[in-house]
């Protein structure tokens, strides 16, 4: 700072990262889960999506029959 209070000059002590090129794809990490002793092929999150969809539709089924009520 100068003697009226003006900042001369202005700096950073971090260093700072290139910007990546335009044709530089970034890097994608995925992680799957499996059941040890499933035989298909589908993971884990996958297993989890078909059995809620599953109890939906027994669900509808047995409000449609009338077995379930509420």
């Amino acid at each position: 700072m100068d003697k009226n209070r003006n900042i001369k000059q202005q700096y950073s002590s971090g260093a700072l990262e290139p910007m990546p090129k335009e044709s530089e794809t970034p890097a994608v990490m995925e992680i799957k889960y499996k059941f040890d002793d499933w035989v298909g092929s589908e993971d884990i999150l996958t297993l989890c999506q078909i059995y809620v969809q599953e109890l939906e539709n027994t669900t509808k089924d047995g409000v449609n029959e009338g077995f379930i009520t509420g």
